[in-house]
């Protein structure tokens, strides 16, 4: 639990950026939809507006290079010591050998984590955006997850294909919790997507 609030307290400057960012676009989009006879309620502003905030923090978080001033210079830190794994399943491995040396959160943070990060890359285009499948969400994970891990590698940051198949599932998984939670309460699912602007007259 400590980690998570690690990790959201590093994402909080990115977020308020992305709420900046939503601020600043939310009257040109919506006359953009009023052009297409659409309408976005406030259930859908609320959720877009939460989405943008966690995708904003999600490329603070994974791609934007880390420095520190060291002996009054500034300096690159690597956030993985550069390297770059090409073996699939060798999570699975690594947890087996640092859980008997007594490193038993590394599988929960590494593997878990990085499902947990990539749900709402999945769930909330779902959510937010009308005929939207599962194989986008599969697409959309694996395309940003892709994105990210080739950025990391001029930036030392750790590449890792464990993470993009990870990272994939967790957006895939992200649209089950959307079909999941639209068939138990199908007024979620239309009370957060644009819906057509009645005509009167």
């Amino acid at each position: 639990m400590g980690e998570i609030l690690r990790y959201g307290i590093k994402m909080l400057p990115a977020a308020m950026l992305g709420l900046l960012v939503y601020a600043l676009t939310l009257y040109p989009r919506h006359k953009r939809l009023q052009a297409k006879g659409l309408e976005s309620g406030g259930w859908r502003e609320v959720w877009l507006a939460v989405f943008i905030m966690f995708a904003a923090g999600l490329l603070w978080l994974t791609v934007l290079p880390r420095f520190r001033f060291v002996d009054g210079r500034l300096t690159l830190l690597p956030g993985g010591y550069g390297l770059i794994n090409l073996k699939p399943f060798l999570i699975f491995e690594q947890s087996r050998i640092l859980a008997r040396q007594g490193y038993q959160h590394y599988f929960l943070i590494n593997f878990w984590g990085n499902i947990g990060m990539f749900l709402p890359i999945g769930f909330f285009p779902a959510l937010l955006w009308r005929r939207w499948k599962w194989w986008k969400s599969l697409l959309c994970g694996f395309g940003l997850s892709l994105c990210i891990e080739l950025a990391q590698i001029p930036i030392q940051r750790g590449t890792d294909i464990d993470d993009l198949w990870m990272n994939t599932l967790g957006a895939v998984l992200g649209y089950v919790l959307y079909w999941i939670l639209t068939r138990m309460w199908p007024v979620v699912g239309t009370k957060c997507k644009c819906s057509e602007v009645e005509r009167h007259g």
